[in-house]
């Protein structure tokens, strides 16, 4: 996570099926639950 002095990037990978300790399912989550707040993607 950084921050600037006019905003915020956080970043949520994407993850990879074919490492178990990164996989998808663990990021998916968090990612719809920035989203449903309303935090833009860009």
């Amino acid at each position: 996570m950084t921050r600037a002095r006019q905003g915020m990037i956080l970043c949520i990978p994407e993850g990879s099926p074919k490492d178990i300790t990164r996989l998808p399912e663990f990021y998916n989550s968090t990612y719809e639950y920035l989203k449903s707040l309303g935090i833009t993607e860009i």
